[in-house]
């Protein structure tokens, strides 16, 4: 088998071949890999570095359960190909067309065995210290992490909910109820989701698809192309961050667009000090505000204004095994559509995590096997 790796931090990505497929873990199973998107959270893998403002860098080795050589891919859907035989489970069968719900954790605690690895202290997700997608071939300890596709669903489609899907879907649900309110309230209510790359235009679907009527979705963004693809994927409206524009004339541009000038909620994918102090401004009082992009940076907040506004902040981080099987359902019921999707192979990878690293892919990348 043929995987991806990298030796060692900030080292270059490699193919290495094996003459040997994996056997599968005592309990777990060996996936055959068909798709494996490409998420810009491996390019910080792959710098090994995330920006924490001031001067602060903080390397993504360091983070528990990190190895070498380090095979990253957490967003994976493929077949089941062999099933250790000790453990008599019939939920799964070799040749079922699988998604992996990649966010796993110390497999030994209760956010674990809740299905809430991304919440264990020991966080050690696959593709994210653990080996993932990247490879022909993925072994795997938990059968409860492997979700049986329905037939309706694409599987290139099926690998994305995993991170860029369900972190959308997860945003979406933590600023609903701050939506619910204002419709409720005033028959009307403004998201603004910013940055309308793969997971923009995912959160957009799923908005779309989970908030109630009433609700105008406003997308913004540096880069134009981007932005008529989020008109084409149903943006309600879209706002271009010209650069030549001061900050002034960008926040009134930018609440010209929302329903009497508020915006109820923000689902920032960029989350830098420019971005998310930009967003702070915008959002009315009583609004929420979801944190979700790995940009790098930090904010200054006025700690007694914050107060009196009654805001709420949230920091997103993937989202739970449970919320991937509603979304999963979601996609194929409601036949949501994905962004555009652009098929590597496995030697492309290092010139999309380049191209990634300079905003050029449009909608989404994905390693075809």
């Amino acid at each position: 088998m043929k995987r991806a790796e990298i030796p060692a931090p900030k080292e270059k990505m490699v193919i290495k071949s094996y003459d040997k497929v994996p056997d599968p873990p005592a309990g777990g199973l060996v996936v055959k890999t068909t798709f494996c998107g490409i998420c810009h959270s491996d390019v910080h893998m792959a710098d090994d570095e995330l920006l924490l403002g001031g001067g602060q860098v903080l390397p993504v080795s360091s983070l528990p359960g990190f190895t070498f050589p380090a095979v990253f891919g957490h967003e994976i859907a493929g077949v089941v190909h062999s099933i250790d035989s000790s453990v008599d489970d019939d939920r799964l069968k070799v040749g079922d067309k699988v998604a992996i719900y990649p966010w796993t954790g110390c497999d030994n605690c209760e956010y674990c065995n809740k299905g809430d690895g991304a919440m264990c202290p020991m966080s050690q997700p696959m593709g994210c210290g653990r080996d993932g997608g990247f490879s022909e071939y993925v072994p795997i300890k938990r059968r409860d992490i492997v979700i049986k596709l329905p037939d309706c669903l694409r599987m290139d489609v099926a690998c994305m909910l995993c991170c860029s899907g369900v972190t959308g879907y997860n945003a979406v649900q933590k600023v609903k109820p701050t939506i619910e309110y204002f419709l409720n309230l005033k028959g009307r209510a403004t998201l603004l989701i910013i940055g309308a790359g793969g997971l923009g235009l995912w959160c957009l679907q799923t908005a779309r698809a989970t908030l109630p009527d009433g609700v105008k979705i406003i997308i913004a963004d540096i880069n134009d192309g981007k932005l008529r693809m989020a008109s084409e994927h149903g943006a309600d409206d879209t706002v271009f961050w010209d650069s030549k524009l001061s900050e002034q004339e960008l926040i009134g541009l930018t609440k010209s667009k929302a329903v009497d000038g508020e915006i109820n909620a923000i689902i920032d994918f960029v989350n830098s000090t420019e971005s998310t102090g930009r967003s702070l401004q915008y959002l009315t009082k009583g609004g929420a505000m979801a944190l979700v992009g790995l940009f790098g940076g930090a904010m200054s907040v006025p700690l007694p204004i914050f107060a009196l506004s009654l805001q709420k902040i949230f920091g997103v981080y993937v989202g739970s095994l449970e919320q991937l099987k509603e979304l999963i359902e979601l996609v194929a019921t409601k036949k949501l559509t994905p962004p555009d999707l652009n098929y590597v192979s496995l030697e492309d990878v290092p010139d999309v995590l380049a191209k990634l690293k300079k905003g050029q892919i449009k909608g989404r990348s994905l390693v075809k096997f």
